[in-house]
């Protein structure tokens, strides 16, 4: 099994959440198929994302954010140039009762995107030979029904700086 140690740090834009939130250290597995030399690429799979929590205060009192991999994981790696892109769906969760659940769809890319949060460029890292790499991604949050306050339709960023080991 391969890991994927990282550090990760979110940027919602949304008056209601703590900016940017880190979400310290994430231990995450993937797995490559295909041969290691393919010039189109092989497949990775995320095959293990650990709930991540943040509490922070809001007007409706103290919320406990819970992030989890509601679906999705899958994406591509080309070992000649480093590039990896993975597509995965998160899903957020309050502890307030009156805030909806809420999913955000993420196209993680090693190479460049504009944020949606303030039109800035994030740029990505492709691997290099000891395995570092940096993913960037930015999305909309997409609401589910219920609560009375939602982040549907706040723009977020995500980054993943980190080491994936052993190298693919």
């Amino acid at each position: 099994m391969t890991t994927f140690v990282a550090a990760g740090v979110l940027i919602i834009q949304n008056e209601n959440t703590p900016d940017p939130i880190s979400t310290g250290e994430l231990l995450l597995q993937l797995s490559f198929a295909g041969p290691a030399g393919s010039p189109t690429g092989r497949g990775v799979v995320l095959t293990g994302f650990p709930p991540i929590t943040q509490s922070f205060d809001t007007p409706l009192g103290l919320n406990t954010m819970t992030i989890t991999r509601q679906s999705g994981g899958s994406g591509a790696f080309v070992g000649s140039s480093g590039q990896l892109v993975l597509d995965l769906v998160l899903a957020f969760e309050s502890s307030l009762p009156s805030i909806s659940k809420v999913t955000l769809p993420l196209h993680f890319t090693s190479g460049a995107v504009t944020s949606l949060v303030d039109q800035s460029g994030l740029t990505g890292t492709p691997m290099n030979a000891v395995g570092q790499i940096r993913l960037v991604a930015t999305s909309v949050f997409v609401d589910e029904p219920g609560g009375l306050f939602s982040l549907a339709g706040s723009p977020c960023s995500f980054v993943l700086d980190g080491v994936v080991s052993p190298h693919p």
